[in-house]
């Protein structure tokens, strides 16, 4: 609306305004001709020419002529209602129109508007008199006191007054814009500077506005000039208050130039635009201010990229406030334990390691507690877990209480606790663990009904720092195995225990004050295993006089006997002897071994089987819960990592544990129960321990059915394979397939990869999968050039544990080569194949490269993915795994590695293929944000087999390619 009110149409309106004011002005003083006054004198006229005319016929007597007279008048002019001759007495003589329903006699005698008396003198005597009845004025023809008559008139003044006015402003202005006042070549000079100016007079308006300013700040259809510069649509400021003064009224008014000012506008599209302007005063000859001059530098992307930066640092300084809580709190998980609050077994046996410098630096003694809860698993069973929480935590708190300050107290794992003291007197310490035991046991609050609880405690000493952390644990241990075996609710001492013969771990021993007499077959098995040479490496018992002296336990058993056997297999220890030599692998064999022992009581034995695998004996035993901290124990202490010429190496181990005589009556059905547990942890791929139950018995039938049913295909050769094209999306043609294994049944049902892949790898068939796959696609090759046309390529993928295996890598090589068409084969391996840099990098590549066989990364991204790792690769083509590639348009994250992926690819002079592509729009960006050409995904086809081909379900029509 105020675009539409102009300056000239504003004076206009005043100049119209002003005029129509003079006129009723005018009317007001009665300087303009009044209608109502000309009326009244006419009338006087007609009355006095009547009385004349009247006077003249009552002088001759002539009574008809008078009436005929006054009726001719009133019924010819309708502004006369009656007339009559009245005499001196009052009585009318001759009337006409009825008089006497007009006349009303006037207060003062004298005539008026309508009312009109004019006498009748005789020689100056008065013979009566004339009166005249008139029409009353009509007063509505009046409007504000103006005479409707004159309406018209000033209607037309009024309309053509303001198209006068207007028209000739418009031109007085036209002729005298201010614009004209600066030359052409000033303001095309102006309209060449990218920031926008504005020049105004002194009070603010616009006399010139450059081109930057109307086309990228702000403009309005009318223009710009002669329009006041604060009525511009400025922001608010940031707080929404009003935004300060503006700098060129700041300007005018300090008298020295206004630099650097921020403010923001509405442009014409009604984004908000941030400026930054500056202004000074414009003088004229006399030093007299004329003007300013504004100058407008849109920073507007700058703003919003320092609003960003603001953002961002908020942000960081948020995460870096969050970080530091959560550093906090992982300190805080990372040294105590989350349920008791004490110190975890890791933060207790370093700060335990800290603890034994210093004594021997001082030539100290410690002392060293293992504390359990006796029947903890009854307290679980009966009250529930809450409740063995609350006791947990209660136990704890004693320690804690009668230990003090000085003392380190750890929980060791489930219901066992350590406490590391610098008390030196043995008698001091028993004192101590029976103040302990004491406490504990008085306690009535944490179980329902009062119910109490016990402890057992091992208590072991070295004397001036002279043994390790490991061993005080071990002898504390059997310490505690003593007590709980003497009769709960005690505590023992190691050096108070009959000294024992065997060394520990290695032949088993009955724990002192165990009154179990041996049978003479079990006796001979001892002498055995004792007469018999122990492992050369580790110095174990060997796996057959271990497994003599179980069958032995076995025969000798009249009933009432439990033990335990557990199989113990380091699965990467293969992965140590490839990477750092034969020496490190035995070394670590070596402290495998006697970590392990460490952990056993004297009365449990442990044997090498063979070169990476654990047999351990655990016996005696009352029920699971005394085997599984044990086992729990030796698992943990085998995640800690070992220390090997100088690497950190960390051991992943798989352990499978059965029970005599619940999972077995003969050492074999123990061994195999053991085994299916053991490949139960395997495929959990934790590195647990497993307990072997009925259920791996069912799970080990099926494996069983499934290893024969795979066996019986691999000989039938009962394989097939699917391929799924690979499009060039630049050229809109296919290049190449990727050749999918399959396995056909008897009844001819398909089966995926995933349901046999890993089981042929376990069995060691991947191998033979593999040459048939290749001899699959070498008779296809002439089939794919009749359908898509020769040049086309076909990817085998090969297994990691292959492409590193010489024995099979070398003839699978020359049944390539022998194939005629070792230029159109590509083997694709995933990342692990290449690292560590082994024997596929360092003698099969260059035979591939002399023979032309090309070699491709898949599922790139998801393995051991590195910018050094890939620099060292020798490949020729990456496939980006799926999971970057679903998606991609709408997950920024993705997009980012994606282009990193290309420009490296592109770097490295290596063909990108994306692997999955499903959607239009994925395609889209692949080829909008990325100079990948080739892909391949269900968008394009799924995988077809070569009977499929010519069937009306082609796979690839026409319109995908026209569409890539």
């Amino acid at each position: 609306m105020k675009r539409f009110i102009t300056p000239t149409l504003q004076i206009s309106v005043g100049l119209l305004s002003l005029t129509m004011s003079l006129i009723f002005i005018a009317v007001s003083f009665g300087l303009v001709p009044n209608g109502a006054g000309a009326a009244l004198e006419a009338r006087g006229r007609v009355s006095e020419n009547l009385a004349v005319q009247l006077a003249n016929l009552a002088g001759r007597n002539d009574a008809v002529a008078i009436k005929e007279t006054m009726e001719s008048v009133v019924s010819r002019n309708p502004e006369i209602l009656s007339i009559a001759i009245r005499g001196a007495d009052g009585k009318l003589l001759v009337e006409a129109g009825g008089h006497d329903a007009y006349w009303i006699e006037p207060a003062d005698g004298k005539s008026t508007a309508t009312h009109m008396s004019i006498p009748l003198r005789d020689a100056d005597a008065p013979q009566g008199r004339i009166e005249i009845v008139f029409r009353p004025f009509d007063t509505k023809e009046n409007i504000l006191g103006v005479p409707q008559a004159m309406m018209p008139f000033i209607g037309f003044i009024g309309i053509a007054g303001f198209a006068g006015y207007y028209f000739i402003l418009k031109r007085s202005l036209r002729e005298l814009d201010p614009g004209r006042a600066i030359p052409e070549r000033v303001k095309e000079a102006f309209d060449t500077l990218a920031e926008g100016v504005l020049i105004m007079d002194e009070r603010e308006y616009v006399l010139l506005a450059n081109e930057a300013f109307v086309k990228n700040i702000y403009t309005i259809p009318e223009g710009l000039l002669g329009i006041d510069a604060g009525d511009l649509p400025w922001l608010l400021a940031d707080d929404g208050t009003q935004a300060p003064e503006p700098p060129w009224r700041a300007a005018m008014r300090d008298e020295k130039p206004v630099l650097g000012v921020s403010m923001g506008i509405h442009d014409r599209f009604g984004n908000q635009r941030r400026l930054l302007v500056n202004a000074t005063r414009i003088l004229d000859g006399r030093g007299v201010v004329r003007g300013v001059i504004a100058t407008f530098d849109d920073v507007t992307v700058l703003h919003q990229t320092n609003e960003q930066l603001h953002i961002s640092i908020d942000q960081l300084h948020i995460s870096q406030l969050k970080i530091s809580e959560q550093n906090q709190q992982l300190q805080r998980l990372a040294t105590s334990d989350p349920l008791t609050g004490c110190l975890n077994r890791r933060t207790f046996f370093a700060e335990g390691e800290v603890a034994l410098q210093n004594a021997r630096r001082q030539s100290q003694r410690l002392s060293f507690l293992m504390l359990d809860a006796d029947h903890f698993k009854s307290i679980n069973d009966r009250f529930g877990h809450v409740a063995g929480d609350r006791v947990l935590i209660g136990l704890v708190d004693v320690m804690k209480q009668i230990c003090g300050e000085g003392n380190l107290v750890g929980r060791y794992g489930g219901e066992e606790f350590c406490i590391l003291s610098s008390i030196s007197a043995e008698q001091d310490v028993e004192r101590l663990a029976d103040q302990i035991r004491l406490a504990i046991s008085g306690v009535a609050t944490w179980l329902p009904h009062g119910e109490r609880v016990t402890v057992s405690i091992g208590i072991a000493s070295l004397a001036d720092g002279a043994c390790e952390i490991a061993d005080l644990v071990k002898r504390a241990d059997e310490a505690l195995y003593a007590a709980k075996t003497s009769g709960r609710n005690r505590f023992v001492n190691w050096s108070s225990m009959p000294p024992q013969s065997q060394a520990p771990g290695l032949i088993p021993a009955q724990v002192a004050g165990k009154t179990e007499s041996p049978t003479p077959s079990s006796v001979l098995a001892k002498s055995r295993v004792a007469q018999k040479p122990n492992d050369e490496l580790t110095g174990l018992p060997n796996g057959e006089a271990a497994v003599e002296y179980i069958d032995a336990m076995i025969r000798d058993d009249i009933g009432g006997r439990c033990f335990a056997i557990a199989r113990i297999d380091i699965s990467n220890l293969e992965y140590f002897n490839d990477r750092y030599g034969r020496n490190v692998a035995d070394a670590l064999l070596v402290k495998i071994s006697q970590r392990i022992v460490s952990k056993l009581r004297r009365s449990d034995m442990l044997a090498r089987l063979n070169a990476d695998e654990f047999l351990l004996l655990l016996e005696p035993f009352e029920g699971m819960q005394q085997i599984e901290p044990i086992v729990e124990r030796v698992r943990n202490e085998l995640k800690q990592p070992f220390l090997m010429a100088g690497h950190e190496l960390f051991c992943s181990c798989c352990i499978g544990v059965s029970v005599y005589p619940e999972h077995g009556r003969s050492y074999e059905d123990l061994r195999r129960s053991a085994d299916n547990a053991m490949f139960q942890a395997k495929r959990s791929a934790k590195g647990e321990a497993v307990f072997f139950d009925i259920n791996m018995m069912q799970e080990a039938t099926a494996r069983m059915e499934a290893e024969q049913r795979l066996r019986l295909a691999v000989r039938d050769r009962r394989f097939c394979c699917a391929f799924q094209p690979k499009v060039d999306i630049i050229g809109r043609r296919v290049v190449g397939f990727e050749a999918l294994v399959r396995l056909r049944d008897d009844d001819g049902e398909i089966h995926l990869p995933d349901e046999f892949i890993g089981l042929a790898t376990e069995l060691g068939l991947i191998d033979q999968i593999t040459n048939c796959v290749l001899d699959i696609v070498i008779k296809s090759v002439d089939r794919l050039d009749a359908a898509f046309g020769s040049g086309t390529t076909v990817s085998i993928n090969v297994a990691a544990t292959l492409a590193n295996d010489l024995e099979f890598m070398l003839p699978f090589t020359r049944a390539i080569r022998d194939s005629k068409v070792p230029d159109r084969i590509i083997l694709e391996l995933t990342e692990d194949s290449f690292i560590p840099k082994g024997a596929f990098q360092t003698v099969i590549v260059p035979i591939l490269r002399d023979v032309g066989i090309r070699v491709s990364i898949d599922d790139f991204g998801t393995g051991y993915s590195s910018l050094s790792a890939l620099a060292d690769i020798t490949a020729d083509e990456i496939k980006v795994d799926r999971s970057f590639i679903s998606g991609i348009h709408r997950r920024p994250r993705n997009q980012s590695i994606l282009r990193a992926i290309n420009s490296l690819g592109f770097a490295l002079n290596m063909t990108i293929v994306a692997e999955g592509v499903e959607t239009f729009e994925e395609l889209a960006y692949l080829q909008a944000a990325t100079s990948i050409r080739q892909a391949q995904g269900f968008y394009f086809s799924e995988p077809f087999y070569l009977e499929d081909m010519s069937g009306a379900n082609n796979f690839l029509s026409e319109r995908r390619l026209a569409e890539a």
